[in-house]
């Protein structure tokens, strides 16, 4: 599969956040993941990890957001985006 099914699992991912369905937004956002490392796209891995972070920190498992949050920081070193938003602030 392609870079487009990466970032679509992202935004379906979105989707399901929005409506406040987080388990289901994070297996679409573990889906993209998976879909990134297959075809090393560093942006969209960190866009599916910031998804995962996001959802950890509305369902109030902080530390889980974190981790995810803090795994986004430590991809964008190498992915030449250190400005890269977590989004979770």
């Amino acid at each position: 599969m392609g870079k487009k099914w990466a970032a679509a699992s992202y935004e379906l991912g979105n989707i399901y956040s929005k409506k406040g369905n987080y388990p289901t937004a994070l297996q679409h956002y573990r889906i993209g993941v998976a879909l990134a490392i297959d075809i090393d796209n560093k942006k969209d891995f960190m866009d599916n990890y910031k998804g995962i972070a996001n959802a950890f920190k509305k369902m109030g498992e902080f530390d889980s957001g974190i981790f995810y949050a803090n795994k986004v920081l430590e991809v964008s070193k190498f992915a030449h985006k250190p400005n890269y938003s977590t989004g979770c602030t």
